[in-house]
């Protein structure tokens, strides 16, 4: 009668043994899932040598240098940026070199030839060359600035017949001067001279508002992405301990019935579950293959062609920082979010816009101003020698108004701009409130999903203690295998449900460092 009592003596004691392993696994699984996630085998095809294994740092820092969508936005920007010294050339001086030759016959009237002394000339001639060298600049106020200066050798043919004129030389005519046409209502000041450069400024911020943007969003899907890969890998192992459960139960239930004391359909029982588990297998590691090629795609690799596929390396943090209130969250996004930039941006855009149309419905008033110095000699030299150009000058000085009796192009343009304004101005309104929703749900969120994976991290610890209850009553034959096949599964059900809740969490923390546009900055922008 002794040896039964010793008996369950020492199945008592083996019981607490296993429950005390178990629990203290269990701890060990909840800190960290690194260990399970780079101990998982390779998917059929792919083995882990040929795996290529990306933290989350490497993985985004890939993203940003080779995605298509990132790289395509950066272009944009480049080109965009290039508006502004493409807007600033209005200012570049335009300057002006020309070199004409001309002859000019002309039949003269009785009273010319008599006025020339020549009655018996009736054909005038001129023949000459035109020299000009100019530059003209627009000025900040609008007025454009004409500088230029010209030789004209040139004879006529009642000079050929003179015979005081040196034998083969010429006139010479230089001039030196200025014009100055100065907007006072239409096109006048700094505001409207550079209102092309200021929207050039203004289109290339928001060009790379843009492209921080998508970054920012692709970012946030490789991110995702990334921790679906790490959930796919860890079901893979959950699988594969399924079925590796599956088949030590079946070595037990098959030494059992080989002793009599299990029937045969419990076996057939544990075959079944066998089976199951290895087809759950092959379908999560089809799945994991399926997460990695789509990670691959974001970095525009073929996994096919490459022979590499991505694999997470990361474990998942079992710690997160404190959740901030709504109010800091939504502070730091409305300073932070690059699509709010660019809707602010259109906004100064448009209000810029607007003041040049309202400009552009005035009528033009343009002060007109010439002032030159001209010297006629036969020496080219003397003839452009200021000191005997300067008792010849000439001046123009007035006003010239051009105006179109209705000006409807004008009034289009001003009430589209006063359009546009008010629509941006209502953009920028209805993504202020999108923001703060978007903020309050990432809260919410992240919130729940922390709650979410402390209720399972419970209820995982719960069935590790009937998983060990359970395999103990079967040893004693106080319970069957299919109990022990149910409190085994949902055992590994609940802690992939764990590790689920707190890819969840992670998940969540992207989304709302996303909706608080800081993002870039987690990864170093």
């Amino acid at each position: 009668m002794s040896y039964p009592s010793k008996t369950l003596s020492l199945t008592a004691m083996c019981s607490l043994v296993r429950l005390c392993i178990g629990t203290f696994a269990l701890g060990l699984w909840v800190v960290t899932t690194a260990d399970a996630v780079r101990a998982q085998s390779a998917s059929p095809g792919v083995s882990t040598a040929s795996a290529n294994v990306l933290t989350l740092k490497q993985f985004v820092a890939q993203l940003r240098s080779e995605n298509q969508s990132i790289v395509s936005k950066r272009t944009a920007q480049e080109i965009a940026a290039t508006g502004i010294p493409r807007a600033r050339a209005a200012y570049d001086t335009v300057t002006t070199l020309a070199a004409t030759r001309n002859l000019t016959r002309q039949k003269s009237t009785y009273e010319e030839m008599l006025a020339r002394d020549q009655p018996d000339m009736p054909v005038y001639t001129r023949d000459g060359n035109d020299y000009t060298v100019g530059a003209s600049q627009l000025l900040p106020s609008g007025a454009t600035l004409e500088l230029k200066t010209s030789l004209s050798p040139f004879i006529t043919s009642v000079e050929k017949l003179n015979d005081a004129r040196p034998p083969g030389v010429d006139n010479n005519r230089g001039t030196i001067g200025f014009s100055l046409s100065q907007p006072l209502l239409k096109d006048f000041g700094p505001m409207v001279t550079n209102a092309r450069i200021r929207v050039a400024e203004i289109e290339s911020k928001g060009a790379l508002a843009s492209s921080l943007e998508v970054e920012s969003n692709v970012l946030v899907e490789g991110i995702l992405g990334y921790l679906d890969l790490v959930v796919a890998q860890q079901r893979v192992t959950t699988a594969q301990e399924r079925v590796r459960n599956g088949e030590r139960l079946l070595s037990e239930a098959q030494a059992l019935t080989r002793q009599g004391r299990l029937a045969e359909a419990d076996v057939w029982e544990v075959e079944s579950a066998l089976d199951r588990y290895r087809s759950a297998l092959s379908e999560s590691e089809h799945a994991r293959y399926e997460r990695a090629n789509k990670l691959a795609t974001m970095v525009m690799r073929v996994s096919a062609t490459s022979a590499v596929q991505i694999r997470a390396e990361d474990a998942l943090p079992a710690r997160f920082a404190e959740v901030p209130t709504h109010e800091k969250a939504l502070q730091v996004a409305l300073a932070s979010r690059e699509d709010l930039k660019r809707a602010k941006l259109d906004l100064e855009r448009e209000g810029l816009q607007l003041a040049y149309a309202k400009n552009q419905r005035l009528p033009r008033l343009d002060l007109v101003a010439t002032y030159g110095i001209n010297g006629l000699e036969y020496s080219a030299s003397r003839a452009l020698a200021v000191s005997r150009m300067k008792d010849y000058p000439s001046w123009t000085l007035g006003l010239q108004l051009t105006f179109p009796l209705e000006n409807r192009q004008a009034k289009a343009d001003f009430a589209a701009a006063s359009l546009r304004q008010k629509d941006a101005l209502l953009a920028l309104k209805a993504l202020e409130v999108g923001i703060a929703n978007d903020v309050d749900t990432s809260l919410k969120l992240r919130q729940s999903a922390l709650e979410r994976w402390g209720w399972w991290q419970a209820s995982a610890a719960r069935e590790a203690r009937h998983v060990a209850v359970e395999r103990e009553k079967f040893r004693a034959g106080r319970s069957d295998i299919r109990e022990v096949l149910l409190r085994e599964e949902r055992l590994i059900n609940a802690q992939l449900a764990a590790i689920e809740q707190q890819a969840s969490v992670v998940k969540a923390e992207a989304l709302l460092q996303a909706s608080q546009g800081v993002l870039l900055e987690q990864y170093g922008q």
